[in-house]
């Protein structure tokens, strides 16, 4: 008897959950949708940018990511009934946690309470915000997990979170704000964090406010040694390469087999839009009192600029392409790509100074390659011998560059393979098949590779070794 009690307690708890969750959502997305805003980011870089905030602690003052904001020129609040509301600067920061207090021009709407305690692991967690700029947004989740580093708390949860929703509330069943969504890792499933309320509570929200001309002041650049801002330039000049290669590659990829975009955006691609965001931040936050190191900083500050907004329209593209929204636009879009790749230039002699950096070249010997000074051996080659292959640098098995009349293209290499196999041992990088190739000269192999989604197994006779090297193909044709 009891067993069959049981059973029908749980049947009875399975179909009432649904409805439960439906009502609390709903419950919590009228409650607080009148205090959330969609923040639009006209920045100092001349670029537009959407998030989110909520108003809280006291009338005319919201809650928001700093990372939201940092770079405002100027800001604008626009709420879910229509109401535009002036954004006239900044009251509180703390650059630390990533949460920030802004003034905005509004009286009378709905503050958000702020809780100052930790929220229970699997409870149900909300998020309301705009996300792509699909404005006003609720998803639903639960937290996850409280993560702590060092001394820092952040909240893991799992409701559906995209760019557009940094800076909105993350809210329990009874819509209090729990947290303030701040960042997620995009190499993995629903590994999005918050900032703690309690980081906002302890700020003080009655500060005079500050302009958004004179915010930048705030954060003053930090002068580095050579050493360590040739680590951020050699890390900035990697991010690049694959970057750009990347996009050439995708493109290549949506013109001639759009079947195999149909997952959507590959994780690469939203692997390096993070990591253009970290190297954009680094060389915006430091400088150098070298002038060859400051003068290469500030042309790869437009050129990673240059990078995300390729990125991003690449990703446009493919969720067009999967979606079956692509259009002639898109047709144009993705040829003209390449003027988004306008970057800067450093002269010779400024590579040079850097290429001279132990640091730099320690940081990416590959990078040191790919700038062609004769005193830097290239790392993808062994001796003299060359297979004028190139490889993306986070992942040496991906083919970006095959040189028109050279070995590679002599043994069947194509822009965009997947190194696999030679002669049924795993291949680990271009490196690795330049060695294994430069030992088999004469002699017929074979080579695996996966190409557009198949496996392919070529079986070239390799070349002896050419007394020249052929000019490359990019893949940007």
């Amino acid at each position: 008897m009891r067993a069959v009690l049981l059973f029908v307690l749980a049947l009875a708890v399975m179909s009432a959950s649904p409805a439960h969750g439906q009502t609390v959502a709903k419950d919590v997305y009228k409650h607080s949708l009148s205090s959330i805003m969609l923040l639009a980011v006209d920045t100092v870089d001349g670029e537009h940018a959407i998030g989110t905030g909520f108003l809280a602690m006291a009338d005319g003052v919201a809650v928001t990511a700093w990372h939201v904001v940092r770079d405002a020129a100027s800001v604008k609040a626009v709420f879910a009934d229509g109401e535009e509301c002036e954004v006239p600067g900044l009251i509180a920061h703390d650059a630390a946690h990533d949460v920030a207090l802004i003034k905005v021009r509004v009286k009378g709407r709905r503050l958000l309470d702020l809780s100052n305690g930790r929220p229970d692991i699997g409870s149900a967690a909300f998020l309301i915000g705009n996300p792509k700029n699909i404005q006003f947004t609720e998803s639903e989740g639960v937290f996850s997990k409280v993560q702590k580093t060092g001394d820092d708390v952040f909240y893991q949860y799992t409701a559906s979170t995209s760019p557009g929703n940094s800076g909105g509330p993350l809210l329990d069943e009874s819509g209090v704000a729990r947290g303030v969504v701040s960042f997620q890792y995009t190499r993995g499933q629903n590994l999005n964090f918050a900032i703690p309320a309690y980081y906002v509570l302890a700020m003080d929200w009655m500060q005079p406010v500050t302009p958004w001309k004179s915010v930048q002041s705030l954060d003053p650049q930090q002068t580095l040694s050579n050493d360590d801002m040739d680590v951020i330039l050699a890390d900035s000049l990697a991010e690049l390469w694959d970057s750009f290669s990347t996009v050439f590659l995708l493109r290549r990829l949506l013109f001639a087999h759009p079947d195999l975009v149909k997952n959507g955006v590959p994780t690469l691609l939203t692997d390096l839009q993070d990591d253009c965001v970290s190297c954009r931040t680094k060389l915006r936050v430091n400088r150098s009192d070298d002038a060859v190191r400051e003068r290469t900083r500030l042309s790869l500050a437009d050129s990673v600029a240059a990078a995300d907004k390729a990125l991003e329209k690449m990703a446009d593209l493919i969720r067009n392409e999967q979606d079956g929204k692509w259009t002639a636009d898109d047709d144009k879009a993705a040829y003209n790509l390449n003027s988004l790749l306008d970057i800067g230039h450093s002269s010779e002699d400024d590579m040079r100074v850097l290429l001279a950096s132990r640091a730099f070249v320690q940081e990416q010997p590959m990078i040191a390659a790919k700038l062609e000074v004769s005193s830097v051996h290239d790392p993808q080659a062994t001796g003299s011998y060359d297979i004028d292959v190139k490889s993306l640098i986070r992942d040496t098995t991906i083919i970006v560059s095959v040189g028109k009349t050279g070995i590679g293209a002599k043994l069947g290499l194509d822009i965009g393979d997947i190194l696999e196999t030679f002669n049924g041992v795993a291949i680990s990088s271009v490196a690795d098949l330049t060695e294994k190739v430069r030992t088999h000269q004469g002699k017929k192999v074979k080579i695996g590779v996966r190409r557009y989604g198949e496996d392919v197994v070529l079986e070239p006779t390799v070349p002896e070794a050419e007394t020249s090297s052929a000019a490359p193909s990019t893949g940007a044709k």
